[in-house]
């Protein structure tokens, strides 16, 4: 059995922490959305890991209920669905095309109740695989996160999430407490699993979710395609803190722009006439 205490780690961020330094970390897991619910410190996150030269997986937990259970495979149009437009606005720099320096993305998809009515396991992959074709047609990898009850709670095979999640071409991520030292994975995925999400520890007085990798680091940059010994190049427009404030307000000044652009090249029309008038 593999001692994994020595393994890379990473701390799992929400809104809840504050004041966390990077240092004694390898890399950063940052709660990203939940369901519909964002996370509005993910881009602090991303500008703290960006700064510390530490690669980020920001985690997205899928809400089964935001979508019919009887339209599998039939989903909103792209521009109204609202699960994507809150990825693009985390994921995607106002400028429309420059990312934010996330190496890549976990789909939670430890979603298994609506309430109290068990969801069907097709159903659970089926809308992680929909936000995951989108996570990707925006140019992340993914990976998906998951844990044992995703085989525990459905006795039918052919429902089983864990089926799905065993013919899963890239690693799997999963959630089981333990010890990294001492205790070993019991999924029947653990041979493909590379992060362990395996308990809590506090940090800066908050009690927080703990990652290892399961994994060394010089493999774990390559999954993510990282060069070896670093991180993705600086980006042309450094991560900030994207809020909705600041993106009207980013609108307005860009109106405004172009309202000056606008003026400055009547007056110049003006002049011209003045000028050929006088000749």
């Amino acid at each position: 059995m593999t001692d994994y205490s020595s393994y890379p780690k990473a701390p799992y961020l929400t809104d809840n922490n504050s004041n966390v330094d990077l240092t004694p970390y390898d890399f950063v897991v940052a709660s990203l959305l939940d369901g519909l619910t964002e996370s509005l410190k993910f881009n602090t996150w991303v500008d703290m890991a960006y700064r510390a030269k530490k690669p980020i997986f920001g985690v997205v937990k899928i809400l089964t209920s935001y979508y019919s259970k009887n339209t599998l495979g039939i989903w909103p149009a792209p521009e109204n669905d609202m699960v994507f437009k809150l990825l693009r606005k985390r994921l995607i720099a106002p400028d429309g095309t420059t990312k934010y320096k996330v190496d890549a993305i976990l789909i939670d998809t430890r979603t298994y109740y609506d309430g109290t009515q068990l969801i069907g396991g097709n159903w659970v992959i089926g809308v992680a695989n929909h936000i995951r074709e989108y996570i990707k047609s925006l140019g992340f990898k993914t990976f998906l996160l998951t844990d044992i009850n995703s085989t525990l709670l459905y006795p039918n095979g052919s429902e089983n999430p864990g089926v799905a999640l065993t013919n899963e071409k890239f690693p799997v991520a999963v959630y089981q407490k333990g010890n990294p030292a001492t205790d070993k994975l019991v999924i029947p995925w653990a041979p493909s699993a590379f992060l362990w999400w395996y308990g809590n520890r506090i940090i800066s007085g908050v009690n927080t979710p703990m990652f290892v990798s399961l994994i060394d680091m010089e493999k774990l940059l390559k999954l993510l395609g990282l060069i070896s010994g670093t991180v993705t190049p600086i980006p042309e427009i450094p991560p900030t803190v994207n809020t909705p404030e600041i993106n009207q307000k980013l609108d307005l000044i860009i109106h405004k722009l172009d309202l000056c652009s606008q003026e400055a090249d009547l007056i110049i029309s003006k002049l011209d006439g003045i000028i050929n008038n006088m000749r």
